[in-house]
């Protein structure tokens, strides 16, 4: 019966330590003058992860890093917003083995919506003033209501515009 208890606990010990066995992938994100982008989101997938996709956002320095990742092949993906989005495919991640992806993003395409507000534009309008001696006077009136100058025209030239 001892025998069994030890074997037992020989076996709980391996797996456990397989458990433990981790990959890890890091590297910096920056844009093509080498500066580095915090805030950017980058995505780990691979088949070996059991809950689907990792991501990670980078910090200010644009460092990002995946701890604990099972061993395998891995798929990076590198966005952020007015920057266009890279990739890079087929990263074989070994056991105890950091590897290091950087990657340069360059300028892209920021789609954002833009909404303009405000008043409505202002239209000039414009009246005939009766003058004397067959003169009229064309008045503009400002954009607060008020007239503003008049000049005077020749009656026919007025009748003309009407």
């Amino acid at each position: 019966m001892v025998n069994i208890r030890v074997v037992a606990v020989g076996l709980v010990a391996i797996h456990a330590t397989a458990a433990l066995a981790h990959a890890q992938i890091s590297g910096r994100l920056v844009d093509r003058a080498g500066a580095a982008l915090p805030g950017a989101t980058v995505i780990a997938e691979s088949r070996a992860l059991p809950d689907g996709p990792r991501s990670a956002v980078t910090q200010e320095d644009g460092e990002y890093d995946f701890v604990g990742l099972p061993p395998g092949t891995y798929d990076m993906t590198f966005t952020m917003p007015g920057f266009s989005s890279t990739a890079r495919h087929d990263l074989d991640v070994a056991e105890d083995a950091p590897l290091t992806v950087n990657a340069t993003l360059l300028p892209g395409i920021l789609d954002v919506p833009i909404r303009i507000s405000g008043p409505s534009p202002v239209t000039s309008h414009y009246r005939l003033v009766p003058g004397a001696a067959g003169f009229m006077q064309l008045c503009k009136p400002l954009p607060s209501g008020e007239v503003g100058r008049c000049l005077p025209v020749i009656a026919s030239a007025a009748e003309r515009a009407n």
